[in-house]
């Protein structure tokens, strides 16, 4: 006796993210329906850097950049991925050329026009203005 399994590609796949830029912590969901009953789906972020599938989409303390959103059915017969980015910036550095945390830069800008960057310390001195097209303090 064969066994005939439900699989099926989503109707709707869409991938949020839940967080407001510049939180502490990231939250990203993954959803999909489809139209064809018992259909399971599996979501992984960043397959391609280790990433496992799950049947939960929801992904907590993502850190800043860009990531990938893959879903697929239980039998793995299709992936879909989807890009998502996540805009940060690093609290503190420590400019002393130790190489660790020398710079400062907003994480995930790529691609979104950024034109002016002022930096203020608590008491409300401006500390930096960064170019526009460097938009890295250093």
């Amino acid at each position: 006796m064969q066994t005939i399994g439900v699989y099926g590609v989503p109707d709707d796949f869409n991938t949020s993210v839940i967080t407001n830029a510049f939180s502490n912590s990231h939250q990203v969901v993954g959803t999909a329906t489809s139209s064809i009953s018992g259909v399971v789906f599996e979501y992984a972020l960043d397959v391609a850097d280790g990433g496992e599938f799950s049947t939960s989409g929801i992904f907590d303390n993502v850190l800043p950049g860009i990531h990938y959103v893959s879903i697929t059915d239980e039998e793995v017969c299709r992936t879909y991925t989807v890009a998502v980015k996540l805009i940060d910036y690093p609290h503190f550095f420590t400019p002393n050329c130790d190489g660790i945390n020398d710079t400062w830069a907003i994480i995930g800008q790529e691609g979104i026009p950024i034109y002016q960057i002022y930096i203020f310390d608590r008491f409300g001195k401006l500390l930096k203005q960064l170019n526009p097209e460097r938009k890295v303090w250093e």
